[in-house]
């Protein structure tokens, strides 16, 4: 009983830090996704002017 509820517990706190771990990771491609954004369009109204 024991045994099996240190199991769960660190199960949790893995998946809690995998979860984590995956926000930053997706918010971090969000924003180099925006950059990347930002930069093409400054470079198409650069390309047409």
């Amino acid at each position: 009983m024991c045994l099996s509820f240190g199991r769960t517990s660190v199960f949790s706190l893995l998946f809690e830090d995998f979860s984590f771990s995956f926000f930053i990771a997706s918010n971090t491609a969000g924003r180099v996704n925006q950059q990347i954004d930002a930069a093409t369009s400054i470079s198409i109204t650069q390309y047409f002017q």
